[in-house]
């Protein structure tokens, strides 16, 4: 066998090609040789959609499948017939140290799972209860990298038997934090019960200590009316070191966290939606050097209220700005906004891409926007001065070349 073999990047690049994202192929070249084993099933156990496949390694007669009718559409469901035994244990374990991403999320190596298709396959909230109790230790994938925290019960009922309220799902992410965790994305269903805060609030709280080199966190589909959130989720964001990329939606970061934010040496990327959140967002002291890494910043707001952070960035090595306005910006907003892109002598450099999205047009705002953004025409010209821009889309806005 050649020597270039035993290079497992090497080998994952050959393996990856040969098997054609078929779990069949790559299982199939694991099997022609001893020393395939080993490489071929961490490629084919690396990138998991959910531990379904893990549950289906235990022995058959501790769990069943059910089939199952919600909304019309089909799904099996998977159960357990008894608690897990400590026997039953083995095979689980020597394919779940293999794991590095649960939850198929796109983070993953940049691509989705084409070995495991996602298919219409829950399991039971028997199947979480039990391992919740039971596993020792606690961390089931010990190795897990990536995670995507999905509430995946969205069509079912609170009538349903099988049902799983979100309040309850959210503690079963405990069982897949663990120190080796980079990357983290939570979407727990856009509910605006309060019954959630307790448990999200307990999962911000243990992030810091059990996964303090956390790089990415991003927290999807929190409903506005969740906002006592900002306190717990401050406190966690103020003790992640290592962050790289942070997106929220609608809960406020606190002022102190916003400093701490602007300071940290490794921040790539900023996405907030502060839709519902009330207030301008923060304005940074330049004279730190907020925000050293930053590189990309996504807001959904509105302009003005946009304006004091995008001002603190004028320091920063800023490359893609898009911007989702919620309101018509108003007209001395949109001339500020030109301003500080005129003025940033290090976006001169470094900002190539802008998206403005479009602003939601109803009557409403038309009317109240009546002689502000309304036929206003701003030059594109101070804009010139960006050396590398190579896109610049202002759908909202009107400009004028």
């Amino acid at each position: 066998m050649h020597k270039a073999w035993n290079v497992l990047e090497i080998f994952e690049i050959i393996a990856t090609f040969a098997g054609g994202g078929k779990l069949a192929n790559v299982v199939s070249l694991a099997l022609t040789c001893h020393d395939f084993t080993e490489p071929s099933l961490d490629i084919v156990w690396r990138i998991l959609p959910d531990i379904v496949p893990l549950i289906k390694c235990m022995p058959p007669d501790l769990w069943e499948t059910e089939r199952v009718q919600v909304n019309l559409q089909d799904y099996t469901m998977i159960t357990f017939r008894h608690s897990p035994m400590a026997s039953d244990w083995e095979r689980f374990e020597y394919y779940a140290r293999r794991v590095k991403d649960l939850g198929d999320a796109p983070a993953a190596a940049g691509r989705h799972s084409a070995i495991h298709p996602p298919l219409r396959v829950v399991l039971h909230p028997n199947v979480y209860r039990s391992l919740a109790l039971c596993r020792q230790p606690p961390h089931l994938l010990p190795e897990l990298r990536g995670l995507l925290w999905k509430w995946p019960y969205q069509d079912f009922t609170l009538q349903e038997p099988n049902f799983c309220p979100p309040s309850e799902f959210i503690t079963f992410a405990h069982l897949f934090i663990n120190p080796h965790l980079t990357r983290l994305r939570v979407d727990n269903g856009y509910f605006d019960s309060l019954e959630v805060i307790t448990p999200l609030a307990s999962l911000m709280h243990e992030l810091p200590i059990t996964c303090p080199n956390l790089e990415h966190l991003h927290l999807l589909s929190l409903h506005p009316a969740l906002k006592e959130l900002s306190h717990p989720l401050s406190l966690s964001v103020m003790g992640l070191h290592s962050l790289r990329d942070l997106s929220v939606s609608t809960i406020p970061l606190s002022n102190e966290t916003w400093l701490y934010l602007a300071g940290l040496p490794a921040l790539e990327k900023l996405s907030l939606n502060l839709k519902y959140i009330e207030g301008a967002l923060p304005h940074i002291p330049l004279h730190s050097t907020p925000f050293q890494a930053l590189g990309q910043v996504q807001l959904v707001a509105s302009l003005g209220a946009s304006l004091p952070l995008l001002e603190s960035l004028r320091e920063s090595p800023i490359i893609h700005i898009h911007l989702t306005l919620i309101t018509v910006p108003a007209s001395h907003h949109i001339c500020r906004f030109v301003d500080i892109l005129h003025e940033s002598e290090r976006w001169r450099d470094t900002l190539s891409i802008i998206d403005i999205s479009p602003f939601p047009v109803t009557e409403a705002t038309v009317s109240m926007s009546n002689g502000e953004a309304q036929g206003v025409a701003l030059s594109l010209q101070p804009l010139f001065v960006l050396r590398n821009m190579s896109n610049f889309d202002g759908t909202g806005p009107r400009f004028a070349h």
